[in-house]
């Protein structure tokens, strides 16, 4: 199992957490259900905010993982910065004329190493949805895509409608927060879930897998899993829209070995500066020194990938520039 927990699985891991509890409320309007899932909905179609998270990850009581993020969304681009817990950062830049990554992989002389590209986009609509900002791109909030969504997940919810709580915090906020257990899980919840472990399950049976392929009890594939309790919190501002959200989940796991774990993960997401966020290149000189026209000198072709490292100063090493694989060397 990977533990380096990226940015993207922070995001995923949140959303799955706010979803969660949106199964555990009353569909009637003005309720905590309407109001969260409102709310979530709205903050999907924000196109300027920052945010910040952290999710750790405990196995049996130890921490096994925490990592933070931050970052900017906004119509001109986006930005993030990740943090493991052994230090290690990765970073992400995207603003419609290039895009910026940390180069994965462990060079002979343990450089961090960054790689950027120039793209082009034929119009608006497909420069706004490469940003992979919002799940339903430039479509408008009442599109009907989204309303059947809406009525998947009210479909999904089923008799669940009383879990939720909310309160008035003062100035339009309301935080809205709740907590279930395994059995108020609707059953459709319940056998995809089993379904996912057989599949598995199955597919590492028939590979023959033993004990020792697996370095820890948590890496082998699962048999079972028990949901101990699913919990969150939502903080929706006057504007409905979502501010913060935290949540956890404890799992009971039998590993197909017989091996018995705990596992519990908990995460949450702050988002700040809505409307008024700015895009800022992370690496002072960036966009000045990677112009289109210096990448055609230097390369010959402007749109492929150049790797680099950075100086002490944080500027890019012009003498590292290169279009080869650094982890390859």
């Amino acid at each position: 199992m990977n533990k380096k927990l990226s940015s993207r699985v922070i995001c995923l891991v949140i959303a799955a957490t706010v979803l969660v509890g949106a199964l555990t409320v009353s569909a009637l309007n003005g309720s905590p259900y309407e109001n969260l899932k409102n709310a979530a909905f709205n903050t999907l179609f924000v196109d300027n905010m920052s945010y910040e998270g952290e999710l750790t990850m405990h196995i049996n009581g130890q921490l096994q993982e925490r990592e933070w993020v931050r970052g900017v969304h906004t119509r001109e681009g986006t930005m993030s910065v990740s943090q493991s817990m052994d230090g290690s950062e990765r970073l992400s830049f995207f603003n419609g004329e290039v895009r910026l990554n940390t180069t994965f992989g462990t060079t002979h002389d343990n450089n961090v190493w960054y790689n950027i590209h120039r793209v082009r986009w034929f119009n608006e609509d497909e420069w706004f949805n490469s940003l992979g900002y919002d799940m339903f791109g430039v479509e408008d909030r009442s599109a009907t895509r989204l309303r059947f969504t809406e009525l998947l997940i009210d479909l999904v919810v089923g008799d669940l409608k009383n879990n939720l709580t909310m309160n008035n915090q003062g100035d339009g906020m309301r935080r809205v927060s709740g907590a279930i257990t395994e059995s108020q899980l609707p059953e459709i919840v319940r056998v995809l879930m089993d379904m996912i472990i057989e599949e598995t399950y199955n597919s590492a049976a028939r590979r023959n897998r033993t004990r020792e392929d697996y370095a820890n009890m948590w890496d082998a594939p699962v048999r079972s899993i028990s949901i101990n309790r699913i919990h969150g919190n939502a903080d929706i501002n006057s504007d409905d829209i979502l501010v913060y959200v935290s949540g956890g989940i404890s799992l009971t796991i039998e590993n197909m070995f017989g091996e018995v774990y705990t596992m519990d993960v908990a995460g949450s997401m702050r988002f700040t500066d809505i409307g008024s966020s700015v895009l800022e290149s992370p690496i002072p000189g960036l966009l000045e020194l990677f112009t289109y026209d210096f990448i055609t000198e230097t390369f010959g072709v402007a749109h492929q990938t150049v790797h680099f490292t950075l100086n002490s100063d944080g500027t890019v090493n012009e003498n590292s520039l290169t279009t080869r694989w650094p982890s390859r060397w």
